[in-house]
């Protein structure tokens, strides 16, 4: 077994290797933290191979700034010189690596991580693509809104269901289907806080939901 090379300090294209991790893939190479150069200065987690063959040298930064330029070139300039589902995956990544971010107590801080294949920004875009992202539309843990950013736990969704997904909802279960408090006023057609009020009153859910109010 070759002896393992200590890529700690050492630089590839924009990468700057931090420290080893523990981190392993399957064939049990090491996974290294690293930082990009770009603006975003993203960290990244890179199997050693990858950063000595150079197939990684960036965040994903690199293509997007290409695919950019050519943008600009033929007068498409966006975002900033940024596509919209880059700066998603940036906002991704801080929430679950940045204890910095605002949000970061919400996702890294309890414990929710993002996959390996996502740690480079062309792999997230191809999942994204090949699943139905279009602009307005928002990344959203589902079944598991507990669970990590992986391909088997997220979806692209509209702004409306996102918000319905979100952990502090209030769920109620209803004919053995559970949802939060908008679905059910919604289905049902009345307000929010006649529902409310009605469970606050001790009414069943049945009952509260199907009650016509006599004019």
């Amino acid at each position: 077994m070759p002896a393992k090379i200590n890529l700690k300090d050492k630089t590839f294209g924009r990468l700057t290797v931090l420290e080893e991790t523990t981190r392993r893939d399957k064939c049990g190479s090491i996974y290294w933290k690293c930082q990009c150069s770009c603006v975003a200065k993203t960290i990244v987690y890179v199997v050693g191979s990858q950063l000595q063959n150079k197939r990684i040298q960036g965040c994903g930064c690199i293509g997007v700034e290409a695919r950019a330029k050519a943008n600009t070139k033929h007068g498409h300039l966006r975002n900033n010189n940024r596509p919209k589902l880059y700066s998603i995956w940036v906002s991704m990544r801080q929430r679950c690596l940045n204890p910095n971010c605002v949000a970061y107590k919400n996702y890294g801080g309890r414990g929710i991580k993002i996959c390996n294949e996502w740690a480079v920004y062309e792999e997230f875009e191809k999942w994204s693509v090949n699943n139905g992202y279009k602009k307005g539309l928002q990344l959203d843990r589902y079944p598991n809104n507990d669970g990590d950013y992986m391909p088997d736990n997220c979806r692209w969704v509209s702004h409306k269901l996102n918000q319905r997904n979100k952990r502090g909802n209030r769920l109620l279960t209803y004919n053995n289907e559970t949802h939060c408090v908008a679905y059910w006023c919604e289905e049902y057609g009345i307000t929010r806080a006649v529902l409310l009020n009605r469970l606050k009153k001790g009414w069943s859910m049945e009952h509260a939901l199907t009650h016509v109010e006599e004019v």
